[in-house]
């Protein structure tokens, strides 16, 4: 009785002190084997306000302050007038602030950050720079020629260069490009020619189908595997990039291909299982989110436990076209800025800026720039981190692009071009003729589907210019834009 009394009284003095766990750890070492930093920075992470105040109780501490400091950099984000979190914080500063603003702090779990005032509301110069479009082409020539290329390399058994031409095929994005490997390998063509090593380049070429996410990759994995030329240690990392299903060694109560075919029969589609592995790695549904954008933006968020998710994850994030995607890859380039084990915040930075078609230009250790080294630049990544948090809504879905676009800019833009359109039909031959010339110095993807468009709302064009059924202006549009991108003066 006497022993339970005494440790009742223990634990009601700790709590009548104004002591946080840095304190206690002086005091009465801690049977966690962990290092005191390593248990806060976890806390941190998770928006722990007990933990936050704790960062800041061991600023005074030489043994801790420097581990304090780096931890309090990274997860709070506070404007210079708010805390000034830099050399000169110290313990009784930290403590008064954290005392004073305790009931207005918030968490950001998507920036894993604490805050007074929200990102979008910080203030930030910028200036954007429009990405040249990739010229527009017909990717059946490249097919044919790249085939062509590859029966070639493959009869005389030059390795180097068939695995080359795999690369471009798959580089170019094409279903026909990836549908082309995939008979390779079911097919087996690379063991009918002279390569001295086939099993190496079907292993490289395995690698490259993973990027096509369609059932005919998995189909083409299973079956290597039901043949013996994979090895389920080899497959296994395959198979969990194209399904977001990782299966360790002692979860394969089947053969690898037959748990796979198993959730392909119960599931019947790919997404169906990229679903179920989705669930499988994270304890939230898309079902409780509003928008599935929220969703795929927060296992963003977590795919440092996941890893194999990734790839998935930032495809079904951009399929879902809403404009809110692009804060969330700015929330990437911001976190992995801060997080001395992360190097991809670059990465990201070129992913905005293709998903975008813009380039921003904000301050940062090299100046008032568009290309910074995020990876070391922590300010540059905060401040492009402000632009995205408050611009994102202005952009909008382009079909014809496949990327986002400024909204204001596009409908600008197509405003004019259905202007020039309709002066098409203008009796007065100089005006028809002056919008055709406009038009064929357009944007071929802005101006083809409207000639399109066009074609079937104007029957006949000003008798002088040539007829719309023979569809001339839409490719004199494309000849305009290859000869410019190319520099041919015309």
């Amino acid at each position: 009785m006497a022993v339970r009394v005494s440790v009742l009284a223990f634990f009601i003095l700790l709590s009548s002190r104004p002591w946080g766990w840095a304190q206690f750890e002086e005091v009465f070492p801690q049977k966690d084997e962990r290092p005191l930093p390593e248990m806060l920075q976890e806390g941190l992470a998770h928006g722990d306000f007990i933990a936050l105040r704790d960062a800041g109780g061991l600023l005074d501490n030489p043994r801790w302050r420097p581990q304090a400091l780096r931890m309090l950099r990274r997860h709070t984000l506070l404007l210079a007038e708010e805390l000034s979190v830099d050399e000169r914080l110290n313990r009784k500063t930290f403590l008064e602030f954290f005392n004073r603003e305790r009931s207005q702090l918030k968490f950001s779990e998507i920036l894993e950050v604490f805050y007074l005032t929200p990102v979008e509301e910080q203030s930030v110069r910028y200036e954007l720079e429009p990405l040249v479009e990739n010229e527009s082409f017909d990717p059946s020539d490249r097919l044919r020629e790249l085939a062509e290329a590859f029966r070639f390399h493959l009869q005389n058994g030059n390795e180097s260069a068939l695995l080359e031409v795999g690369k471009q095929l798959a580089d170019m994005g094409r279903p026909e490009g990836y549908r082309f490997l995939c008979r390779v390998l079911r097919e087996g063509r690379l063991f009918e020619g002279r390569l001295a090593n086939p099993a190496r380049v079907r292993n490289v070429f395995c690698w490259e189908l993973v990027q096509f996410r369609e059932l005919e990759t998995l189909e083409t994995l299973l079956l290597l595997l039901e043949r013996g030329e994979l090895t389920e240690d080899f497959a296994a990392p395959l198979l969990a990039q194209l399904t977001n299903i990782r299966l360790a060694h002692e979860e394969r109560v089947l053969p690898l291909h037959k748990q796979y075919r198993h959730w392909l029969d119960s599931l019947h589609t790919l997404p169906n299982l990229r679903q179920l592995g989705y669930e499988r790695s994270f304890p939230f549904r898309k079902s409780f989110f509003q928008y599935p954008v929220d969703y795929y933006g927060k296992l963003l968020c977590r795919v440092q436990t996941s890893p194999w998710i990734e790839r998935n994850v930032l495809e079904d994030l951009k399929a879902t076209h809403h404009p809110r995607a692009l804060f969330f890859l700015a929330a990437q380039v911001f976190r992995a800025s801060r997080d001395p084990l992360r190097q991809d915040a670059n990465y990201f930075a070129s992913l905005l800026e293709s998903w975008s078609g813009q380039r921003v230009r904000v301050e940062g250790a090299a100046g008032f720039i568009a290309e910074h080294n995020y990876d070391e630049d922590h300010r540059a990544a905060l401040n492009l981190l402000r632009y995205w948090a408050g611009h994102y809504d202005d952009y909008e879905w382009d079909d014809a692009r496949q990327r986002f676009v400024l909204k204001a800019t596009d409908r600008a833009l197509t405003q004019n071009y259905e202007r020039l359109f309709r002066r098409l039909n203008s009796s007065n031959d100089s005006v028809a003729r002056q919008a055709y010339l406009l038009l064929l110095e357009g944007d071929p993807l802005e101006v083809i589907p409207l000639a399109k468009k066009y074609r079937e709302l104007i029957r006949q064009f000003n008798p002088s210019l040539p007829p719309a059924k023979y569809r001339f202006l839409e490719q004199l549009v494309l000849l305009h834009d290859f000869c410019r991108r190319n520099q041919v003066h015309t």
